[in-house]
């Protein structure tokens, strides 16, 4: 049977399921983009001699500013470190430094930067609530060369460059302790690896049959204390490589360069020599000289040949010598010194502008009298009229609270002497001054006159007692002289043989003894040489 188009329509339309209705949500666009990479950067230069100063600076590339970052250093793998996937495809794992937070500014300063600073160092910026972390940075090299370092860095041949398929050897050499140091290498695969990942060991030597530029980094000698000696190696595919000195040069001492080549041609061997990117001597010979170094003469070496081509770069240090430590030590001295003084001068200048400041103490010039008033006003510079206000200081203990500019004492007493001073509260205080009490004259005409009247009182009691005691002291020496002396009178005869007539004479014997001895005698005293005779001539008429 033949069917009409349209029927053949109706048909194919009953064919047709029916759709049940279903609902959506809003679309919502989504943004998937990868996280801002860090940016790690170092001034001045990633070589240094220890004692220098050094900033790692990191920065995140986009528009936020609110960014606080953590440093990170590149170490060896053991358990329990965080790997990062780099660029080349391989893992590097780092440590977060333990004082981290000193650099969430995006600076991280190391002064004065130390050996155990050598390392590879890495940083992340994070913001936001929950925390939006940046990408790891890229890995910044460090070196810290030594000025006395404890362990030597043998590497033979002792030359930093070194040409490809050439091999080398390093050790640790110390003199105090041969073992317990490790060869390490920083290298441009970014990796910070010990001798047993790139080399043979045999002892305490790390040896390389075969260099290739893959082996071109910085090497050094670690304990595990973290003491560091480094010494930068690098290999050349080149023809040309410069031969410099692989430990710092002493200040002072002479410097060799030697520009080298690949099946040298001994006609052939000049070079010129630059430092830093500047020349220093033009095509000579292929041989420098600095015949005495010194701490200028730091930086960036190469030589260059005009047809075989020119060598890379190697850093050289110089460290100080002994009598130039002094020297430096003697200076700084000096500095701090002079420091020191200004400081003092700055304080004494600061004493005096203090002294001589917005306010002083009107008080009066001579002693106030007892019993009358005082008044003290404490004076600004440039005083503001709404603002006349001060503590007053007696002793250094307060007198008046804040009220007014002035202070009145009544009467003045004699306990009212001493140092007084005021105070603004925002001007300063004023200095010390001494405020002296009299008294009034009526007081001291009373005083004088009773002191004087006191003077002649005890004048004449004086004259009085005098005449008294000497009196009293004359009739007791005259009564003991009385009492002690009697008299003991003896006749005798004698015969006048002058007058040819007998005579009746009578002399007196008299002795002169102490009262008390008298009493005491039993016995008529015998006749002495001190005894004194009168005569006594009786008339018998």
């Amino acid at each position: 049977m033949e069917l009409s188009p349209l029927s053949v329509m109706l048909l194919l339309i009953s064919l047709i399921p029916v759709a049940q209705a279903q609902e959506f949500s809003d679309p919502i666009k989504i943004t998937v983009r990868e996280r801002p990479p860090g940016v790690l950067s170092v001034s001045p230069q990633s070589w240094l001699t220890e004692g220098d100063s050094v900033t790692l600076s990191c920065e995140v590339t986009d528009s936020s500013t609110d960014w606080t970052f953590s440093w990170y250093t590149v170490v060896p793998y053991r358990d329990g470190l965080t790997g990062i996937n780099n660029n080349g495809g391989y893992s590097v794992y780092v440590e977060l430094l333990s004082d981290s937070s000193r650099g969430s500014g995006g600076k991280y300063t190391l002064s004065p930067a130390a050996l155990n600073h050598t390392g590879v160092y890495m940083c992340r910026g994070e913001r936001g609530e929950p925390a939006l972390h940046s990408q790891y940075s890229n890995p910044q090299p460090l070196w810290i060369t030594g000025e006395s370092p404890p362990v030597s860095l043998i590497i033979n041949p002792s030359r930093t460059q070194h040409f490809t398929n050439d091999s080398l050897s390093l050790s640790c050499e110390d003199q105090s302790n041969s073992t317990g140091w490790t060869v390490r290498r920083y290298t441009h695969s970014e990796r910070v690896l010990d001798c047993s990942h790139w080399g043979s060991v045999t002892g305490s030597t790390c040896n390389i049959s075969f260099l290739s530029t893959s082996n071109t980094g910085v090497y050094w000698c670690e304990s595990e204390s973290g003491e560091v000696h480094v010494s930068g190696s690098r290999s050349n595919d080149g023809d040309v490589i410069l031969e410099s000195p692989v430990h710092p040069v002493t200040e002072g001492h002479p410097l060799t360069l030697r520009c080298l080549y690949r099946n040298p041609n001994p006609s052939n061997l000049r070079a010129d020599f630059y430092k830093d990117g500047s020349v220093l001597q033009n095509q000579t010979t292929g041989e420098m000289i600095i015949q005495t170094v010194s701490k200028s003469d730091e930086g960036f070496y190469h030589c260059k040949h005009p047809e075989r081509g020119e060598s890379p770069k190697s850093w050289i240090s110089v460290r100080l010598s002994g009598s130039s430590g002094l020297t430096v030590g003697l200076v700084v001295g000096l500095g701090f010194l002079f420091i020191a003084i200004l400081i003092l001068m700055i304080l004494l200048w600061f004493c005096k502008r203090k002294k001589d400041g917005d306010v002083i103490l009107e008080s009066p010039v001579h002693p106030v009298t007892e019993g009358h008033p005082l008044t003290l006003r404490c004076l600004c510079h440039n005083p503001n009229p709404s603002n006349l206000r001060a503590d007053f200081y007696k002793d250094g203990s307060v007198l008046q609270n804040q009220t007014t500019g002035e202070m009145i004492i009544q009467t003045v007493s004699k306990s009212d002497e001493g140092f007084y001073h005021c105070k603004h509260p925002e001007r300063g205080e004023s200095p010390k001054s001494w405020i002296s009490v009299r008294r009034p004259r009526s007081s001291i005409l009373t005083v004088g006159l009773v002191v004087g009247l006191g003077f002649l009182l005890i004048a004449l009691l004086i004259l009085m007692i005098l005449p008294w005691s000497y009196k009293r002291k004359t009739g007791e020496a005259a009564a003991e002289i009385n009492e002690a002396t009697y008299a003991q009178v003896t006749k005798k005869k004698k015969t006048n043989r002058n007058n040819g007539a007998d005579a009746d004479v009578t002399y007196a014997e008299i002795e002169q003894t102490p009262k008390k001895k008298a009493k005491k005698m039993k016995e008529k005293a015998s006749v002495a040489d001190d005894t004194v005779y009168s005569e006594l001539k009786h008339n018998l008429e």
